[in-house]
């Protein structure tokens, strides 16, 4: 039995989903996630737990975000925020952060950040966001459900 205490952002008893996986690579589907929202749609905040056999618990990640993809062969979680208007997608903007898995330390550690622009009605490919773009989802909030 163990007790995490390091909840940010999730008040007592008010998570909505705790999700068991192998986020850390290692074959074992003994480490958790949980998330804020019953739901699978952009903006869920999500919160990783590694499980640490040498230490016989389980660690913070060191990786929060939005909507987490892993890529296991190069050990990297990409946390993908998504902003803007859901009726005009020209103003639609990606903002994904790159972690990497340091297993030494069984912990993420951030990489880089880019952000794209999801492309409208006459550009059909993805374009690099403009700076403002960028600032603005960075410090835009952002609930479940305000995805295009």
């Amino acid at each position: 039995m163990q007790s995490i205490k390091s909840l940010k952002g999730y008040p007592f008893q008010s998570f909505n989903v705790l999700q068991i996986g192998d986020f850390d690579f290692d074959g074992n589907e003994n480490d958790f996630f949980l998330q804020n929202a019953e739901s699978h749609a952009d903006n869920v905040q999500q919160i990783y737990y590694i499980y640490d056999e040498s230490q016989n618990k389980y660690i913070e990640a060191n990786l929060e975000g939005y909507s987490i993809q892993f890529d296991s062969e190069n050990k990297i979680a990409t946390s993908t925020k998504t902003c803007g208007d859901v009726v005009i997608y020209s103003s639609n903007v990606l903002l994904k952060k790159l972690y990497y898995f340091n297993n030494k330390e069984k912990k993420y550690t951030y990489i880089d950040k880019y952000c794209e622009a999801i492309p409208d009605g006459v550009n059909y490919y993805l374009r690099q966001c403009t700076k403002k773009e960028r600032l603005d989802c960075e410090k835009a909030v952002v609930e479940v459900g305000d995805e295009p």
